[in-house]
């Protein structure tokens, strides 16, 4: 992923069926350093960081924040919260 990137691939993108992004990956999987890259690429919108949404199969797809935190990937998640200055009030 890191290699794709250098090349160019936006940091947005989600898979079409289970409209899981890069980032959705990375925190369930616990790849932090994969996390703050694409939290800090110029072109990554934030909202995405708390979105969730329904899936091509009827599944609700929790943001990648709940997914952080729903498979303690504490560091991904202070992360989310602290690099995409999301704020919980």
């Amino acid at each position: 992923v890191n290699k794709l990137l250098d090349q160019g691939l936006d940091p947005n993108t989600k898979d079409s069926g289970t409209k899981m992004s890069l980032l959705h990956y990375t925190a369930k999987n616990g790849n932090l350093s994969l996390s703050e890259r694409l939290l800090k690429h110029p072109q990554f919108n934030p909202a995405n960081a708390t979105l969730s949404e329904a899936n091509d199969y009827y599944n609700y797809v929790d943001s990648p924040f709940k997914l952080a935190l729903k498979y303690k990937r504490l560091a991904i998640a202070k992360c989310i919260l602290t690099i995409a200055h999301i704020n919980l009030d």
